[in-house]
């Protein structure tokens, strides 16, 4: 059996449409735990609307917030994964079939996602596409997450022998935090599929929290680089978390600076990871040098530069 796992926090406008894809699911053997949050507009009204004996709510008394509500599901799951839902996105019919079929046949792996797509507010839609293999996810760890945290299924023993849960430390960035935390211990994954519809929205992240969030994700960004054996300076991480949030500038300086920094890296990081690492770095220089040099037969020149990483 899977635990859907749902908090919601006044999230009338898309609820509906978010609780009818989890339960138009091809796969049937789930409950639905709906973590209702103290919310203050109808949402209680529209979840109680339905009648589906799948569906489990338990409410806070008062609102505690996304990390409390979750740790509190991760608690209380009796399924064998748990499947991560927000209360305004929307799970296409295959998704829990595919990724509980991948995680049976990938025993190793604790924690997988799948690709999505965004809907709402976007002048242009985009596809999220995520690593698949382990050490691939890794090595995009260094820079940013590699799942899409709405998307994620847990393996539900796994977690529990290891006491994982979410890092209230971690406010913004808890996903993150997680999948760094949680990479020593088993294997994550990918889904290589869209399965998943990420909605975007005016009002989704306020500006308080987007400077919470790139704060969390800076420390998040140097415990991954510490556990992957990177000793970095104050300017080295400085300079990371520039490469990592797109900060970039044109200059010559800026772009050796970067060079040198990713070359760093590779030397330095767990043996296991070096050839992802060295491909992930040899990615983001070759954007970086379209970037900065302007010219895509430039690029070529990048790939000579770097050749010696491969």
């Amino acid at each position: 059996m899977v635990t859907v796992l749902m908090p919601v926090y006044n999230g009338e406008m898309y609820l509906r449409e978010a609780i009818t894809s989890v339960l138009r699911q091809s796969f049937g053997d789930f409950e639905f735990l709906i973590i209702e949050d103290g919310s203050t507009d109808s949402s209680l009204a529209i979840i109680e609307s339905f009648r589906d004996p799948r569906i489990i709510v338990v409410r806070n008394q008062m609102n505690k917030g996304l990390i409390y509500s979750l740790n509190k599901g991760f608690d209380l799951a009796r399924g064998e994964y748990i499947a991560r839902m927000d209360c305004d996105d929307i799970s296409l019919p295959e998704r829990l079939s595919k990724q509980v079929a991948y995680m049976t046949q990938h025993q190793e792996v604790g924690i997988c996602g799948t690709w999505s797509k965004t809907i709402g507010e976007v002048k242009k839609s985009w596809k999220t596409r995520f690593p698949t293999e382990h050490t691939e996810i890794v090595a995009h760890l260094l820079f940013n997450t590699a799942i899409t945290h709405p998307t994620a299924m847990f393996n539900v023993a796994k977690l529990r022998a290891l006491n994982l849960k979410y890092d209230a430390s971690a406010l913004d960035a808890e996903d993150y935090d997680l999948w760094v935390n949680a990479f020593d211990y088993f294997s994550l994954g990918n889904v290589g599929e869209t399965l998943f519809l990420y909605r975007v929205h005016i009002g989704q992240t306020s500006k308080t929290a987007e400077r919470r969030q790139r704060s969390t994700t800076a420390r998040v960004r140097a415990k991954m680089l510490a556990k992957m054996g990177i000793k970095a300076s104050d300017d080295e991480i400085s300079l990371h978390n520039r490469l990592s949030d797109n900060s970039w500038e044109k200059s010559d300086v800026f772009y050796t600076d970067c060079n040198r920094w990713f070359s760093k890296m590779e030397r330095l990081t767990k043996p296991i990871y070096k050839k992802a690492v060295r491909l992930e770095c040899l990615r983001r220089m070759t954007e970086l040098h379209k970037f900065v040099f302007g010219h895509r037969r430039i690029v070529q020149r990048a790939l000579l530069l770097l050749r010696g990483m491969l």
